[in-house]
């Protein structure tokens, strides 16, 4: 059986995003390097404008990564609903600056029948040090997906 999500989100796979449904991925803009059931990895560039005042990679830039690349991982389980995020905890632990290259690695830790749990761990593509590890868990809502 066929994964539709999968199917549409491998299609984007290497290519930056900027016509998603939801403008906030448009304004990170990631490239996927990873789509499968239940786990995204993607690439983030850290602009100017995802800096602070110290011009490093604001925290709140990271939820929003974090959060978003969460939504977009629970997408793949093609689910007829929805989902929204009820809760997001994030450790920040590591730096990025501007220019940095930033990995996502977001993956379904346990899929239930109204909340699904995901874990989403941030790395420095070059350094390979982890900037920050957000959890989440999702419910679904009475929207129907759109696509």
């Amino acid at each position: 059986m066929s994964n539709n999500s999968v199917l549409i989100l491998q299609t984007l796979l290497g290519k930056e995003i900027t016509n998603s449904p939801s403008a906030v991925s448009n304004w990170l803009r990631p490239i996927f390097t990873l789509v499968e059931k239940g786990h995204i990895i993607a690439e983030y560039t850290v602009r100017q404008e995802m800096t602070n005042a110290a011009g490093k990679l604001h925290g709140g830039i990271i939820a929003c990564i974090i959060d978003d690349l969460m939504g977009t991982t629970v997408f793949t389980l093609d689910r007829d609903f929805f989902m929204s995020t009820i809760n997001l905890s994030i450790d920040y632990l590591f730096g990025g600056q501007l220019g940095d290259v930033v990995l996502a690695h977001c993956e379904i830790t346990r899929e239930g029948k109204n909340i699904v749990n995901v874990t989403c761990k941030l790395y420095n593509k070059a350094t390979q040090k982890l900037i920050a590890h957000g959890t989440s868990n999702l419910v679904t809502t009475s929207t129907p997906k759109i696509m």
